[in-house]
Protein backbone atom coordinates (compact mmCIF):
# COMPACT_ATOMS: atom_id res chain seq x y z
CA UNK A 1 0.00 0.00 0.00
CA UNK A 2 1.25 3.44 -0.92
CA UNK A 3 1.47 5.71 2.16
CA UNK A 4 0.73 8.77 0.03
CA UNK A 5 -2.42 7.18 -1.38
CA UNK A 6 -3.83 4.86 1.31
CA UNK A 7 -6.70 2.62 0.33
CA UNK A 8 -9.19 0.51 2.21
CA UNK A 9 -9.20 -3.17 1.24
CA UNK A 10 -12.79 -4.44 1.31
CA UNK A 11 -13.87 -8.01 2.02
CA UNK A 12 -15.68 -9.27 -1.06
CA UNK A 13 -19.41 -9.87 -0.70
CA UNK A 14 -19.87 -8.29 2.72
CA UNK A 15 -20.99 -4.83 1.57
CA UNK A 16 -23.57 -6.27 -0.83
CA UNK A 17 -24.88 -8.56 1.93
CA UNK A 18 -25.27 -5.62 4.31
CA UNK A 19 -26.89 -3.50 1.60
CA UNK A 20 -29.38 -6.25 0.74
CA UNK A 21 -30.19 -6.90 4.43
CA UNK A 22 -31.15 -3.24 4.75
CA UNK A 23 -33.19 -3.31 1.57
CA UNK A 24 -31.19 -0.48 0.01
CA UNK A 25 -30.91 -0.06 -3.74
CA UNK A 26 -27.44 0.17 -5.26
CA UNK A 27 -28.50 3.34 -7.08
CA UNK A 28 -29.36 5.08 -3.80
CA UNK A 29 -26.16 4.01 -2.05
CA UNK A 30 -23.98 4.98 -5.00
CA UNK A 31 -25.65 8.38 -5.22
CA UNK A 32 -25.28 9.03 -1.48
CA UNK A 33 -21.61 7.93 -1.59
CA UNK A 34 -20.94 10.06 -4.68
CA UNK A 35 -19.74 7.14 -6.79
CA UNK A 36 -21.11 5.45 -9.89
CA UNK A 37 -23.28 2.37 -9.67
CA UNK A 38 -20.73 0.56 -11.79
CA UNK A 39 -17.98 1.31 -9.26
CA UNK A 40 -20.26 0.18 -6.40
CA UNK A 41 -20.92 -3.11 -8.21
CA UNK A 42 -17.19 -3.57 -8.76
CA UNK A 43 -16.53 -3.00 -5.04
CA UNK A 44 -19.28 -5.47 -4.14
CA UNK A 45 -17.97 -8.16 -6.52
CA UNK A 46 -14.35 -7.64 -5.57
CA UNK A 47 -13.20 -6.64 -9.05
CA UNK A 48 -12.31 -3.25 -7.52
CA UNK A 49 -11.52 -4.41 -3.98
CA UNK A 50 -9.96 -1.17 -2.77
CA UNK A 51 -11.34 2.31 -2.30
CA UNK A 52 -10.13 5.51 -0.72
CA UNK A 53 -10.81 6.08 2.98
CA UNK A 54 -13.09 8.95 1.97
CA UNK A 55 -15.15 6.71 -0.32
CA UNK A 56 -15.29 4.02 2.35
CA UNK A 57 -16.57 6.57 4.87
CA UNK A 58 -19.27 7.79 2.47
CA UNK A 59 -20.34 4.21 1.70
CA UNK A 60 -20.49 3.29 5.38
CA UNK A 61 -22.43 6.45 6.19
CA UNK A 62 -24.87 5.90 3.32
CA UNK A 63 -25.58 2.40 4.58
CA UNK A 64 -25.64 3.40 8.25
CA UNK A 65 -22.94 0.96 9.30
CA UNK A 66 -21.95 0.83 12.94
CA UNK A 67 -18.32 0.43 14.04
CA UNK A 68 -18.51 -3.38 14.18
CA UNK A 69 -19.99 -3.60 10.67
CA UNK A 70 -17.29 -1.26 9.38
CA UNK A 71 -14.64 -3.56 10.90
CA UNK A 72 -16.29 -6.61 9.27
CA UNK A 73 -16.16 -4.91 5.89
CA UNK A 74 -12.44 -4.12 5.97
CA UNK A 75 -10.09 -6.93 4.99
CA UNK A 76 -7.12 -7.41 7.29
CA UNK A 77 -3.96 -9.47 6.94
CA UNK A 78 -5.93 -12.48 8.20
CA UNK A 79 -8.90 -11.76 5.89
CA UNK A 80 -7.80 -12.14 2.30
CA UNK A 81 -10.73 -10.32 0.76
CA UNK A 82 -12.95 -13.34 0.34
CA UNK A 83 -16.49 -13.51 1.69
CA UNK A 84 -16.83 -14.93 5.16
Amino acid sequence: MDDLHPHVQLRRGIFRKLRKERGRAAKDIAEAAQITRDYLYKLERGSAPRCSPETFGRLAEALGLDDEERRQLIATDSADGSAA
